[in-house]
């Protein structure tokens, strides 16, 4: 597994020289949910610039019926999250079994605390690009601390990426 600091290290110049051409869909890429066109783009890039680098986008990850990880990528941050949108279907519907209003943040935060597998909740569905040379996250961290994962990882040099398959 990569860490934060690895990627940094080794590609640093790569991933700095697609920020600074990217400067402007920044703030985009930063928002969540948008790591898919980050990776894309930075993929893109890559290949006019460094044909010679072997890479591949991991596409953010998916869930189960159950809304256990299923496939593809995903990163763990360092507090299980309860935004609504991070509820999957079948959570929702666990919710609602205990009395629990979905749409109340206070019924989503006693969900995920109490919740006997709340390992989960760590685990946010996320895109990079995949090289020889390490994990590169186009929208996950930033120097500038503007990334979708900044705030949700303390420790970003032992950030942990995993991807899972079928």
């Amino acid at each position: 597994m990569l860490t934060f600091k690895s990627y940094l290290t080794e590609s640093k110049d790569i991933l700095h020289h697609f920020w600074d051409e990217h400067e402007s869909d920044l703030p985009y890429y930063h928002q969540r949910d948008n790591c898919t066109t980050a990776a894309r783009d930075l993929d893109d890039w890559i290949s006019k610039n460094h044909p010679d680098v072997s890479r591949g986008v991991v596409p953010s990850g998916s869930y189960d019926s159950k809304g256990n990880p299923k496939k593809g990528g995903f990163i763990r941050v360092d507090k299980p999250q309860y935004v609504k949108d991070d509820l999957h279907p079948a959570d929702k519907e666990e919710m609602s079994l205990q009395n629990l209003d979905h749409r109340k943040a206070a019924d989503r935060k006693k969900f995920v605390t109490e919740h006997p597998d709340k390992e989960k909740f760590h685990w946010i569905p996320h895109s990079w690009v995949d090289t020889r040379q390490g994990k590169l996250d186009p929208s996950g961290f930033h120097p500038s601390g503007t990334g979708q994962f900044d705030k949700l990882i303390k420790d970003k040099k032992a950030a942990q990426y995993k991807e899972f398959g079928e």
